[in-house]
Protein backbone atom coordinates (compact mmCIF):
# COMPACT_ATOMS: atom_id res chain seq x y z
CA UNK A 1 0.00 0.00 0.00
CA UNK A 2 0.96 3.42 -1.02
CA UNK A 3 0.73 6.34 1.28
CA UNK A 4 -0.31 9.78 0.41
CA UNK A 5 1.90 12.20 1.32
CA UNK A 6 -0.11 14.34 2.31
CA UNK A 7 -1.24 11.57 4.74
CA UNK A 8 2.68 10.86 5.53
CA UNK A 9 2.81 14.65 6.24
CA UNK A 10 0.16 14.81 8.89
CA UNK A 11 1.34 11.60 10.58
CA UNK A 12 4.77 13.14 11.41
CA UNK A 13 3.69 16.32 12.43
CA UNK A 14 1.37 14.09 14.91
CA UNK A 15 4.23 11.76 15.76
CA UNK A 16 6.25 15.30 16.54
CA UNK A 17 3.76 16.60 18.42
CA UNK A 18 3.45 13.44 20.98
CA UNK A 19 6.88 13.81 21.00
CA UNK A 20 6.73 17.22 22.17
CA UNK A 21 3.56 16.18 24.63
CA UNK A 22 5.80 13.71 26.53
CA UNK A 23 8.72 15.88 26.65
CA UNK A 24 6.24 18.45 28.08
CA UNK A 25 4.66 15.83 30.62
CA UNK A 26 8.24 14.37 31.60
CA UNK A 27 9.80 17.53 31.99
CA UNK A 28 6.56 18.43 34.47
CA UNK A 29 7.09 15.35 36.17
CA UNK A 30 11.03 16.20 37.05
CA UNK A 31 10.12 19.33 38.26
CA UNK A 32 7.43 17.98 40.60
CA UNK A 33 10.29 15.79 41.57
CA UNK A 34 12.98 18.16 42.17
CA UNK A 35 15.24 15.94 39.68
CA UNK A 36 18.62 18.08 39.97
CA UNK A 37 19.38 17.02 36.54
CA UNK A 38 16.56 20.38 35.38
CA UNK A 39 16.45 22.74 38.65
CA UNK A 40 19.13 24.75 37.57
CA UNK A 41 17.85 25.48 34.31
CA UNK A 42 14.51 26.89 33.00
CA UNK A 43 14.54 24.27 29.92
CA UNK A 44 13.52 20.88 29.41
CA UNK A 45 15.52 19.08 26.89
CA UNK A 46 13.45 15.09 25.29
CA UNK A 47 14.84 13.46 22.77
CA UNK A 48 13.99 10.57 20.59
CA UNK A 49 16.73 8.70 18.67
CA UNK A 50 15.86 6.62 15.18
CA UNK A 51 17.52 2.83 13.49
CA UNK A 52 19.06 4.93 11.18
CA UNK A 53 21.38 7.41 13.45
CA UNK A 54 18.86 10.57 13.46
CA UNK A 55 17.46 11.73 16.25
CA UNK A 56 15.30 14.88 17.64
CA UNK A 57 15.81 16.75 20.75
CA UNK A 58 12.59 18.73 21.87
CA UNK A 59 12.73 21.54 23.79
CA UNK A 60 10.17 22.65 26.55
CA UNK A 61 9.98 25.26 29.14
CA UNK A 62 9.28 23.85 32.96
CA UNK A 63 6.85 25.62 33.85
CA UNK A 64 4.55 25.67 30.11
CA UNK A 65 3.47 22.74 28.00
CA UNK A 66 4.07 24.45 24.58
CA UNK A 67 7.33 23.61 22.38
CA UNK A 68 10.10 25.98 22.47
CA UNK A 69 12.00 24.55 19.62
CA UNK A 70 13.30 21.67 18.19
CA UNK A 71 16.82 20.62 16.77
CA UNK A 72 16.57 17.46 14.41
CA UNK A 73 19.61 15.53 12.64
CA UNK A 74 18.18 13.06 9.73
CA UNK A 75 21.25 10.80 8.85
CA UNK A 76 18.31 9.45 6.03
CA UNK A 77 16.13 10.40 3.89
CA UNK A 78 12.81 9.99 4.54
CA UNK A 79 13.47 10.07 8.87
CA UNK A 80 11.70 13.21 8.64
CA UNK A 81 9.61 13.56 5.16
CA UNK A 82 7.46 16.37 6.22
CA UNK A 83 10.58 18.89 5.92
CA UNK A 84 13.74 17.54 3.74
CA UNK A 85 14.17 14.27 1.45
CA UNK A 86 17.93 14.71 1.91
CA UNK A 87 20.20 12.71 4.41
CA UNK A 88 23.17 13.95 6.76
CA UNK A 89 20.92 17.05 7.49
CA UNK A 90 20.83 19.68 10.14
CA UNK A 91 16.99 21.48 11.25
CA UNK A 92 17.10 23.58 14.11
CA UNK A 93 13.53 25.18 14.66
CA UNK A 94 12.39 28.04 17.02
CA UNK A 95 9.16 26.84 17.15
CA UNK A 96 8.22 30.29 20.06
CA UNK A 97 8.53 33.95 19.75
CA UNK A 98 9.39 33.97 23.46
CA UNK A 99 13.06 35.98 23.05
CA UNK A 100 14.90 33.39 22.95
CA UNK A 101 16.72 31.36 20.10
CA UNK A 102 17.74 27.97 19.19
CA UNK A 103 21.06 26.56 18.37
CA UNK A 104 21.95 23.01 17.26
CA UNK A 105 25.25 21.59 16.40
CA UNK A 106 26.78 18.16 15.23
CA UNK A 107 30.32 17.90 16.00
CA UNK A 108 32.75 14.33 16.18
CA UNK A 109 31.92 11.38 18.48
CA UNK A 110 35.46 11.60 19.50
CA UNK A 111 35.56 14.81 20.97
CA UNK A 112 37.41 16.62 18.62
CA UNK A 113 36.88 20.67 17.96
CA UNK A 114 35.70 20.21 14.35
CA UNK A 115 31.90 21.48 13.97
CA UNK A 116 30.39 19.45 11.04
CA UNK A 117 27.09 21.85 11.50
CA UNK A 118 25.68 24.03 13.06
CA UNK A 119 22.68 25.87 12.74
CA UNK A 120 21.20 29.39 15.14
CA UNK A 121 17.97 30.86 14.32
CA UNK A 122 18.86 34.15 16.14
CA UNK A 123 17.69 37.50 14.19
CA UNK A 124 15.02 35.58 12.72
CA UNK A 125 11.38 36.21 14.12
CA UNK A 126 9.56 32.22 15.11
CA UNK A 127 8.62 30.48 13.95
CA UNK A 128 12.07 30.18 12.28
CA UNK A 129 13.99 27.27 10.63
CA UNK A 130 17.48 26.88 9.64
CA UNK A 131 18.72 23.77 7.45
CA UNK A 132 22.11 22.62 6.34
CA UNK A 133 22.69 19.49 4.50
CA UNK A 134 25.97 17.76 3.44
CA UNK A 135 26.54 14.42 2.29
CA UNK A 136 28.72 12.60 5.38
CA UNK A 137 30.33 9.18 4.93
CA UNK A 138 27.88 6.90 6.07
CA UNK A 139 28.22 5.58 9.89
CA UNK A 140 30.45 8.43 10.82
CA UNK A 141 29.81 8.78 14.32
CA UNK A 142 29.24 12.34 15.36
CA UNK A 143 27.00 13.84 18.22
CA UNK A 144 24.19 16.42 18.43
CA UNK A 145 23.30 19.08 21.05
CA UNK A 146 20.77 21.43 21.24
CA UNK A 147 21.08 25.08 23.38
CA UNK A 148 18.62 27.47 24.11
CA UNK A 149 20.43 31.29 23.29
CA UNK A 150 19.54 35.13 24.86
CA UNK A 151 21.46 37.14 22.49
CA UNK A 152 25.46 35.28 22.02
CA UNK A 153 24.62 33.77 25.59
CA UNK A 154 23.89 30.19 25.99
CA UNK A 155 21.15 30.00 28.79
CA UNK A 156 21.03 26.19 28.64
CA UNK A 157 22.07 23.00 26.59
CA UNK A 158 21.45 19.83 26.55
CA UNK A 159 23.28 16.51 26.93
CA UNK A 160 25.67 15.56 23.67
CA UNK A 161 23.63 12.98 22.05
CA UNK A 162 25.29 9.74 19.97
CA UNK A 163 24.44 10.24 16.25
CA UNK A 164 25.50 9.09 13.58
CA UNK A 165 25.35 10.03 9.55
Amino acid sequence: MVSHPKNAAGRQGKRIAAVATVGAVMCAGLVAMGSSAHAAGDFCFSVKKYKDGSAQITINPQHRSRITGVVQWQADPGTFPLWIKKGDTLRVNDADGDGYSIFGQVVHANGAPKYYRSGHTAGHKAPYSVIKSENLAEGRKLQLRACVTKGAKNIQCSPYYAIHA
